[in-house]
């Protein structure tokens, strides 16, 4: 099954989400139908400042999909998984595209939109080798002037979950693909949405969110997308972390394979951000790096389940760590205090991880600095530049 990674909201955000974060923070044939496509050689950049970013392996782990700013637009690339065969996905769009999904049979990427000079955004949906892109936002009658962002897949390929901010408030929703119909998962929930994810059945989402009517607290909504019944297992969360202690930020979710549990990075009592594993439920919470100096943030399940990635600040700057479900046998798999090495994401069978290696000037998700992407074996060994510009 398809791994659909924690999504960075990036540019896609609303001024009010903006200053809310502040206040905390396939299988198809590619190569055949590229023949349309301008060719680039991404390798061809040392000393740039291109951004590569985001790395999201396709479902069959022959190819990677990335950001880039190497076309001099923040655009949708796929590279082979070697790093060969680049191409860009988005090359028609003068608009800034990023947020991005590979769907679970890899024949489509659903991505962000941003116009430009302008917080709006649109959802479209591109076949994977560039070929028929469709404006979802338009089709939907979403494409107001707001923001619809962060498209992702259900693993059953039915359905796209994505943000849209309205003119009252911020919404999770859920169009189907057959029908089009479109579904609010947050209506009746007074909340500020941050992040989201589906579980592996497709049958809930869990969704990290801000809420209260005076001060924001954290919480995280498990949502049955058929009966929207909702419940914040974050009040479970907060009676067994304690009352000495109290819940500030959950950024990133991720469920688990099996679909029995999430992990999570919160930060609570004003300290730096930890990983947690807890029951769907809300039961069981524990605290899997708090033996970790500084954050510890966006963990990530392996496919088996029995191991979860992430990345860590623990040797003074961000390096990609993995540790056993439990929390045991933490290593750090990178180590350089001259770059930032995060946004693990395991391949498809679990043997590697790609990640996003970041250089100097580099702002938090590689923004406004240069960065690579870099993939590696999931012991940390064989460590290869797939883009190719680290500083001589």
């Amino acid at each position: 099954m398809p791994r659909f990674l924690p999504i960075r909201r990036n540019l896609c955000v609303s001024v009010f989400l903006l200053s809310v974060c502040l206040l905390m923070q396939f299988q198809t044939s590619v190569s055949s139908a590229r023949s349309g496509n301008t060719q680039f050689d991404i390798r061809q950049t040392q000393g740039s400042t291109i951004s590569n970013r985001t790395p999201h392996w396709s479902p069959s782990g022959q190819y990677i999909a990335f950001e880039s700013t190497r076309s001099g637009n923040p655009d949708i690339w796929i590279m082979d998984a070697d790093g060969s065969n680049p191409f860009n996905l988005t090359q028609w769009d003068e608009n800034a595209n990023q947020s991005f999904s590979w769907s679970p049979d890899g024949r489509q990427i659903a991505f962000t939109s941003q116009w430009a000079g302008s917080f709006s955004s649109d959802i479209w949906l591109v076949n994977s080798d560039g070929t028929e892109p469709i404006n979802l936002s338009a089709q939907l009658g979403l494409s107001d002037g707001y923001i619809n962002c962060t498209p992702l897949w259900s693993p059953d390929g039915n359905s796209l979950a994505f943000f849209d901010d309205s003119p009252s408030k911020g919404d999770i929703k859920m169009v189907s693909l057959s029908s089009f119909d479109v579904t609010v998962l947050t209506g009746n929930l007074a909340q500020v949405d941050m992040e989201f994810t589906w579980s592996p059945d497709s049958q809930r989402i869990a969704v990290s969110s801000l809420v209260g009517s005076e001060g924001f607290r954290p919480a995280i909504w498990m949502i049955d997308v058929e009966s929207l019944n909702s419940r914040d297992i974050t009040i479970s969360l907060q009676e067994q972390v304690g009352s000495e202690y109290t819940l500030k930020f959950i950024p990133y979710v991720d469920w688990s394979p099996t679909g029995s549990e999430i992990a999570f990075a919160v930060s609570y009592m004003g300290a730096n951000l930890d990983i947690f594993v807890a029951s769907t439920e809300g039961n069981g919470l524990t605290n899997l790096t708090s033996n970790l100096e500084g954050t510890s943030t966006y963990p990530v399940w392996s496919p088996d389940g029995s191991k979860i990635a992430f990345h860590s600040e623990h040797e003074g700057s961000f390096d990609v760590w993995v540790m056993d479900q439990d929390g045991a046998n933490q290593m750090g798999l990178t180590s350089d205090n001259n770059t930032k090495e995060w946004f693990p994401a395991w391949s498809p069978d679990g043997k590697r991880i790609a990640f996003e290696m970041c250089y100097e000037s580099c702002s938090f998700g590689g923004v406004n600095g240069p960065s690579d992407i870099w993939i590696m074996d999931a012991d940390g060994s064989n460590k290869t530049n797939l883009t190719g510009q680290a500083p001589q």
